[in-house]
């Protein structure tokens, strides 16, 4: 399960049985909202490692960018292993993703 925190309460959530599952959902997030709260450079990279099926990379940018232009936002990932992991830029994507 991924939930996607704002300063104004929750904004995406998204769960699955698979680790796969919850990945796209957040692929399809990120590329839905890239263009309208992230910078135009920001934003293009986004697109450009969704569109190479660098999926993980993209939501990393992603979340390592949004609040630059308006709002922030917080990706909280929970795996059945932890009781929830709050990831901010300076974690890193990678290592807390498990599929």
């Amino acid at each position: 399960m991924a939930v996607v925190h704002s300063l104004d309460g929750v904004r995406f959530v998204t769960t699955g049985h698979r680790g796969d599952a919850v990945i796209a959902n957040l692929a399809g997030y990120v590329g839905s909202r890239c263009d309208d709260v992230l910078s135009a450079d920001a934003g293009t990279q986004v697109r450009t490692l969704l569109a190479d099926g660098n999926v993980l990379h993209a939501i990393m940018v992603y979340f390592e960018r949004v609040g630059e232009r308006w709002d922030d936002e917080r990706l909280e990932w929970f795996t059945a292993a932890t009781d929830g992991i709050h990831w901010t830029p300076a974690d890193g994507l990678l290592s807390h993703v498990t599929r």
